[in-house]
Formats: C-alpha cells, structure tokens, sequence
C-alpha cells in the first residue's frame, strides 16, 4: 500500500521505528495520519509546522482536527521557538498539556482555542507521536487535519 507524503512545508520526522506521518483517509476524510501497529519498534514520530510568526501584539490560538482510534498512548501538542530542522529533540519544546483522551472513536472531533499566547517570535506547533510498543493497545491511530492559528491583535488601552 502507498501513502501520500506529508507536504511541504510541513515536515514528518521519525526519530524512532518504521512508522511515518501520511496523508491518508479515515471517517471519509483525508489528513495526516500516523499508527505505530505492527511496526518494527516503538514509535516517536513528529509532524512539524512551517514556522509562524507571532508578535508581542498578537492573540493566538491554536485550533484542528483529530482522529482517533485504538488505544495507546496520547498525541502531545507542542511548540517551540528555537526549533529550525532536523531531529525535533535538539530544540526546547512546551506541551500545550491538551488532553485528548476524551476524543470519540472513528471520527474526526475539532479541538480549539488552545492558547498560544507568551510565545513569539518564529514559533514551530509540533504534534508528537508515541506508541508503547507494536501490539494490539501500544498505540493509537491519530490524524491531524485543519491546523489553524489565528491571530487577533490586542487593541491597546484608551
């Protein structure tokens, strides 16, 4: 089976295992999907942003799509500012601390509002993947689609 490369700008980079970050569709919906089932070792796996510009003016929130299916360890949604290319772990990276362990089964579910407000500067959003292992319940299926940021500039006091 052939998968669609991520495109470019944005980047896929596997740090561990066999697993890679595709274009592909579930729940009649095409987006960038990862699983680390039936791969060689346990996975780490990152899809990576182009780099956004954000001001000390701005108010920006982070808002996408996800899928999820099977059980394993949770997406992590992280960003940086120090983060150029290559291996991701180089860079210093915040979790945005999301908890998408409520996310339904088999469809795709926004996530919105996620405050990206104290970073600025050339700021990278990084979604990070792991699975426990390669069985059945070491890792989920995730898909990322519809990633936004939107920006609001603070209007200054009278």
């Amino acid at each position: 089976m052939t998968f669609d490369p991520i495109p470019s700008p944005w980047k896929a980079y596997s740090v561990a295992s066999d697993a890679e970050w595709w274009i592909d569709t579930e729940a009649e919906r095409a987006g960038a999907l990862i699983s680390g089932f039936a791969t060689d070792e346990a996975s780490e796996d990152w899809l990576l942003s182009p780099p956004l510009t954000i001001t000390t003016t701005d108010i920006p929130v982070l808002t996408a799509d996800f899928y999820a299916n099977f059980d394993g360890p949770l997406l992590d949604i992280l960003v940086s500012t120090d983060y150029r290319d290559g291996d991701p772990n180089q860079a210093t990276w915040t979790s945005l601390n999301v908890d998408l362990s409520d996310l339904p089964e088999q469809a795709w579910s926004e996530v919105s509002d996620l405050s990206l407000a104290g970073f600025e500067g050339d700021v990278t959003v990084a979604f990070k993947y792991v699975s426990n292992g390669v069985g059945s319940g070491d890792g989920r299926t995730y898909g990322v689609d519809n990633v936004r940021v939107i920006k609001e500039t603070a209007v200054p006091p009278l």
